[in-house]
């Protein structure tokens, strides 16, 4: 398991053996420790490889105070000993952990779709049993009128059962 290491983005600098060191530095220690032959270079290029991890990954985000602020958080930030963008990424990270986890919601979910009704226009009288699936084509009240019914004909017929699987390709033992 790789060690954690405390990094100060704002300085470039990472906590190693209880100092902190930039880039620069760690690459002095790693030359002389080379030079000394003492090849136990591990830890020192864990942390050199963390701090460039770490500074390559970070991103910047630019945020405006009215003067009044930037002094407040400035005097702040003196009196915590820390730069005031610490204090602010402090800030930033202490609400964050105090608000409770982005719940996401699932995908909706679509209507259902009525099958269509499928009719045929007919000048025949309207069966019993068909009068909810009939339209009439006029308003005029003739002896027999003119509806639309539902023929059965154009009703979709079930799917034929899928043929079964042709196994043959397997070779059985």
């Amino acid at each position: 398991m790789a060690p954690q290491f405390e990094i100060d983005l704002d300085r470039e600098k990472i906590r190693y053996d209880n100092e902190w060191l930039g880039r620069e530095e760690l690459a002095v220690r790693i030359k002389r420790m080379i030079d000394q032959q003492d090849f136990r270079l591990g830890g020192v290029g864990q942390a050199l490889e963390a701090l460039q991890a770490a500074l390559s990954s970070a991103r910047t985000l630019s945020v405006k105070f009215s003067p009044e602020e930037l002094e407040r958080l400035e005097q702040h930030a003196r009196s915590a000993g820390v730069s005031g963008p610490a204090l602010v990424r402090q800030a930033v990270q202490a609400y964050l952990a105090a608000q409770a986890a982005p719940v996401s919601l699932p995908p909706p979910r679509p209507l259902p779709i009525p099958p269509p009704v499928l009719t045929a226009i007919t000048t025949e009288p309207v069966k019993p049993g068909e009068e909810g699936a009939a339209i009439p084509l006029t308003g005029k009240k003739n002896a027999e009128p003119a509806s639309v019914v539902v023929d059965p004909s154009l009703r979709t017929p079930p799917a034929p059962p899928a043929p079964p699987l042709d196994d043959t390709w397997f070779k059985k033992v």
